[in-house]
């Protein structure tokens, strides 16, 4: 299990992934696949597992929350469609965009940013990237990226994601031999870095 958390996508001794600006664009999801595999190794030697920080790297210069920016909230909606009890093995720091990302999130209200002008600069160059490989988009995404918006969470939708976090988390544990009784434990623990989660976000 050291050989995989020593890997170079994970901090020395320490359970936290860091996921890279050009993964996100890319759609590349290897790294979150990581964190289960190393999940069940963990659950395997010892018995249970303990969460893990899942950190998006290259998004420092954006005031906007991850969950909020359009490539990163595709991002988690990849890895949901796959792995959707991957928030079990995530500390309450990485749930929260990754949940928020899954959620019906209903437009409040669209401001313009109040952008530095090392925040001007480095949207300059994505825009420009990114009108180099998709030629006319680049305005739309100078639109995304100079604005923020406030919005609220749609309950019913939250409940269907919680429930459908509760399933497929208790199957795949039980799919990998993890014992009733901490199975139980898992996932109330999930709910409750959830909660809080979503308590101080």
């Amino acid at each position: 299990m050291s050989e995989i958390l020593n890997a170079q996508d994970f901090e020395p001794q320490a359970k936290v992934v860091r996921v890279e600006k050009s993964e996100i664009f890319g759609g590349q999801i290897e790294k979150a696949e990581r964190i289960v595999k190393v999940a069940l190794e963990e659950i395997r030697w010892k018995g249970t597992t303990s969460p893990c920080d899942l950190t998006i790297s290259g998004y420092d210069l954006d005031s906007r929350p991850l969950a909020e920016i359009p490539e990163v909230r595709s991002w988690y909606i990849k890895v949901h469609s796959i792995h959707p009890y991957l928030p079990v093995f995530l500390s309450e720091f990485s749930i929260t965009p990754y949940i928020l990302s899954q959620m019906e999130l209903v437009p409040v209200r669209t401001v313009q940013r109040d952008l530095s002008e090392s925040e001007r600069a480095e949207i300059d160059k994505m825009v420009s990237d990114f009108e180099n490989n998709h030629p006319g988009k680049g305005k739309e995404l100078r639109g995304q990226l100079e604005t923020a918006t406030d919005y609220a969470i749609n309950a019913e939708n939250a409940q269907k994601l919680f429930a459908e976090i509760s399933l497929t988390g208790r199957r795949f544990l039980e799919n990998a031999g993890v014992k009733t009784l901490t199975q139980n434990i898992l996932i109330e623990d999930t709910f409750s870095r959830i909660q809080s989660a979503l308590d101080t976000g």
